[in-house]
């Protein structure tokens, strides 16, 4: 049977890339923990540990390479209906939540179990432990488990609680940049709108002139529309970074002297305002004139995961201090998209 790999080129580098980047990923955590070894202990943190740490997800990998390859174009699809705002906010929350509080927490006890999961798969193979009597697979299998689950087990000792010297300093650096990231995103989606405007009006000058003379002569300046979107950009965040809630940018710039805008805030809220009618408008009159073809293979759980993610918007909104438990929730929300749309793409390969 031939072999035919799912997924689009782009969604099987960020597989390909992942395998890459996790024993990357360890190594960088495992060597900024405070583990104290009394020998070897280059070869522990950048070589045993984050290889031992890293195994079972490499499996993971591995064995549903395609399975994930066509899950991220499944994912992409699914939340295609989410505003880019929300996917690029609590996208990196989630992301980072999953690095520093998720993974650390959960991979050394995960290569415990695999490897005695792989101790008992290795035993039920073994032809020669099955042509012996019943009680010797168990026995054989007992003590290849405890062999093979001895050194992730030390490991687990050696990491979890130097882990938990850590966790206060990442939870506070995570907090003290939260409101941060959520103005970057505004600003990111505030460039595109006026990036997507641009483009509507060079589009449709192309359409005018194709319908009125046969031929278009207008082509859409894609370089020229990303130089406004950068430089948009950095007229936000120089007019931004400054406002109370970031003191750290607050301070540089009152150390260097430059301008800060006394009504920074209501022209930021106006620009916001104004960006979203543009959105609006851009996405109705690319509906309505066939400038921009759409194409959304699940509206139902689309919209059934948009209307969560706008209640969580929405929860914090209401009560700043409850920004951390929508952020916790959205993450959760995002887990459970990997989730449907794994199983979804699981059963279509599988048949």
């Amino acid at each position: 049977m031939a072999f035919y790999p799912t997924g689009s080129p782009f969604s099987r580098l960020l597989v390909f890339l992942s395998a890459i980047l996790t024993p990357i990923y360890f190594i960088i955590l495992i060597s900024r923990s405070p583990i104290e070894l009394s020998f070897l202990d280059a070869f522990f943190k950048y070589f045993a540990m984050p290889l031992t740490f890293s195994f079972p997800w490499l499996l993971f990998i591995y064995i549903n390479r395609n399975t994930l390859a066509a899950t991220l174009d499944e994912i992409k699809s699914a939340t295609s209906i989410l505003p880019l705002r929300w996917k690029i906010f609590y996208g990196i929350n989630a992301i980072f939540i999953l690095l520093f509080f998720v993974f650390p927490l959960i991979s050394p006890p995960l290569a415990v179990f695999t490897a005695v999961i792989l101790a008992v798969r290795i035993t039920r193979k073994s032809k020669f432990v099955l042509e012996r009597s019943e009680k010797t697979p168990f026995l054989i299998s007992f003590i290849l488990a405890i062999a093979f689950a001895s050194i992730p087990s030390y490991f687990l000792l050696l990491f979890l609680p130097a882990y938990s010297i850590m966790f206060s300093w990442i939870l506070d650096a995570w907090w003290d940049n939260l409101f941060l990231i959520y103005d970057l995103s505004i600003w990111i989606v505030n460039s595109l709108a006026i990036g997507s405007l641009i483009w509507l009006i060079y589009t449709g000058a192309a359409e005018y002139e194709a319908r009125i003379y046969g031929w278009r002569k207008t082509e859409v300046p894609v370089n020229l529309i990303r130089l406004v979107q950068f430089l948009f950009f950095l007229f936000l965040a120089f007019i931004g970074l400054p406002l109370p809630r970031h003191p750290l940018f607050k301070e540089i710039y009152e150390k260097y002297s430059l301008p800060i805008f006394a009504s920074a805030e209501q022209i930021l809220s106006a620009i916001n305002i104004l960006c979203l009618i543009i959105v609006c408008f851009v996405i109705l009159t690319s509906l309505i004139r066939g400038l921009k073809k759409v194409e959304y293979r699940g509206p139902f759980i689309g919209y059934l995961f948009a209307a969560g993610f706008l209640i969580i918007d929405i929860f914090w909104r209401f009560n700043k201090h409850l920004i951390t438990l929508s952020i916790i929730s959205a993450s959760i929300m995002f887990f459970l998209i990997f989730i449907y749309c794994f199983e979804s793409v699981k059963k279509e390969i599988e048949g």
